[in-house]
């Protein structure tokens, strides 16, 4: 099942990376990547990928881990002219928080683990496997189940700022 996700993972990068610009190098994004809690803002200035990327989800999430008294960590993982990715953990009993972004579309793959998923006031079980389409505008939240963390890879296009996250 990790190859089956990792090819889907792979498949959905190379495509976002023709279709939108080239992401910037692990080395730049681990140059600049800085510790948060919820969420970074990114300036969509700086930083655009205009070279070949890879980066090693698994060994990244490691490199990375979630405090589970804190419960929530997203990290970005690539940004790109058009496009930007981040890896959100999710602690079990925690949530993300609900929220819309404004101008942005929003694709999650899950990585691991489950959660239950509200958008648009309904409730679905989402696990890892999982690919979620969510227009701007649209309210959605996780909150983690069962016993290990809950990670998904989540893509925006134009690229996350960190300015049109709404929490409602």
């Amino acid at each position: 099942m990790k190859k089956y996700a990792m090819l889907s993972i792979i498949a959905l990068c190379c495509a976002l990376t023709v279709a939108s610009g080239l992401l910037e190098t692990s080395d730049q994004t681990k140059a600049s990547d800085e510790s948060a809690v919820q969420s970074q803002g990114i300036n969509a200035n700086e930083g655009l990928g205009t070279e070949f990327a890879q980066v090693n989800l698994f060994q990244f999430a490691e490199e990375n881990p979630l405090d589970p008294k804190v419960g929530v960590l997203t990290k970005k993982v690539g940004l790109g002219k058009n496009a930007s990715i981040n890896l959100t953990q999710i602690a079990p009993g925690h949530r993300f928080g609900a929220h819309c972004h404004r101008a942005r579309d929003e694709i999650n793959f899950i990585v691991k683990g489950e959660a239950n998923m509200t958008i648009a006031s309904q409730d679905h079980l989402v696990k890892a496997g999982d690919l979620i389409y969510i227009p701007p505008g649209t309210v959605h939240d996780f909150a983690a189940v069962g016993t290990e963390n809950f990670e998904l890879i989540v893509v925006f296009s134009p690229p996350f700022d960190g300015r049109d996250r709404i929490f409602v």
